[in-house]
């Protein structure tokens, strides 16, 4: 077994030594401190990307709150319209009911015999339309009738004759108001032709 023998001088050994060390430690903190940068940057990134993240879904919120606004703002604005068409629908209603009574009075008082209206009734039925047949070289041989809706005012009194009857039913035609008048029935006395007659009449508008 080889022995050496170190005949440097104590003082350059131990700063031989102490350079060795340095860079030794040096090496390792070095890495320590590349390794730091390293995971600095990852999680800078990682960051960023979180931040980035962030700002997409805060700018996606404010979308979805801005339409959630919207959306409130026009449901209150739809809200009163209804109630303003419901007013405007009550309205209309009466002015419509106001002009068949004025109509129907002024109707009356136009008539040379003593009338009386004894009962007055409001009919909406629904009426479906004749259907319409198609061409023979169609597919289909005719069309699903449509309906509307037909409203009609019903009036039950007595007239002196059928004079005053006809004059009533006249003046109820030549106003404009209705689409049709017809006289239904027309009822007196066997005994007594020219008496009191009970009549009906309904008017269509």
């Amino acid at each position: 077994m080889k022995q050496h023998l170190n005949l440097l001088p104590i003082q350059l050994r131990r700063r031989t030594l102490l350079r060795t060390r340095l860079r030794q430690w040096g090496f390792i903190w070095a890495t320590m401190c590349a390794v730091a940068i390293l995971l600095l940057g990852r999680s800078w990134y990682v960051l960023s990307a979180a931040y980035g993240d962030l700002a997409t879904w805060e700018r996606r919120a404010s979308g979805v709150q801005a339409v959630h606004e919207q959306n409130e703002r026009l449901r209150v604005q739809i809200e009163g319209l209804r109630r303003r068409l419901a007013k405007y629908g009550d309205l209309n209603s009466e002015q419509i009911g106001l002009k068949l009574l004025a109509t129907v009075s002024q109707s009356s008082a136009k008539t040379s015999g003593s009338h009386q209206i004894q009962k007055l009734s409001f009919n909406q039925t629904l009426v479906a339309d004749a259907p319409v047949h198609a061409t023979p070289n169609a597919a289909t041989t005719a069309t699903p009738p449509k309906t509307r809706e037909v409203r009609a005012l019903v009036l039950s009194g007595v007239a002196k004759s059928n004079i005053t009857i006809a004059e009533f039913v006249s003046t109820l035609r030549d106003s404009g108001v209705f689409q049709k008048v017809d006289l239904k029935s027309s009822q007196g006395n066997k005994t007594n032709t020219k008496g009191p007659r009970q009549y009906q009449v309904e008017c269509t508008f």
